[in-house]
């Protein structure tokens, strides 16, 4: 049985400004072009350079400029993927505790070593036992 279901409108219908392209797109385009030959004329009047060599000089600085307009990478843009990986390069350690992950013992038989802790954590948990005995023992 095949039920036919409506298109999501945001993703597969785009508000085009110009002959299917969106705004976003077109100001690209138009930035491209404007950095483009704007290259092209001061590698061929200032630095007397051939115009087809400083095209192809030109138009790797502009391809970035194309990529934030046209790119999609898993239904983001170059810069919301540049954010997403800032955001999560800041969160690398999470501040709350999940159930899955054990709690490391104070207290073991075996060595610092076999324990798995390193002796940073060894260290910080000792004081952090060692203060908490010293609030009950005054409570």
């Amino acid at each position: 049985m095949n039920i036919n279901i409506n298109k999501d409108f945001e993703k597969h219908y785009k508000d085009d400004a110009w002959r299917g392209f969106t705004l976003k797109e077109v100001c690209c385009m138009l930035l491209f072009l404007i950095l483009l030959f704007g290259m092209v004329f001061f590698c061929w009047k200032w630095l007397h350079m051939q115009p087809d060599l400083a095209v192809y000089l030109a138009v790797p600085f502009g391809l970035p400029v194309l990529c934030v307009g046209f790119l999609k990478y898993q239904g983001m843009t170059p810069v919301e993927l540049v954010k997403e990986m800032v955001f999560e390069y800041r969160t690398k350690f999470l501040l709350y505790d999940a159930e899955e992950v054990p709690e490391p013992q104070i207290f073991t038989m075996e060595s610092i070593i076999h324990s798995g802790i390193d002796r940073k954590e060894w260290k910080r948990l000792r004081k952090k036992h060692k203060k908490s005995l010293q609030i009950k023992s005054q409570g």
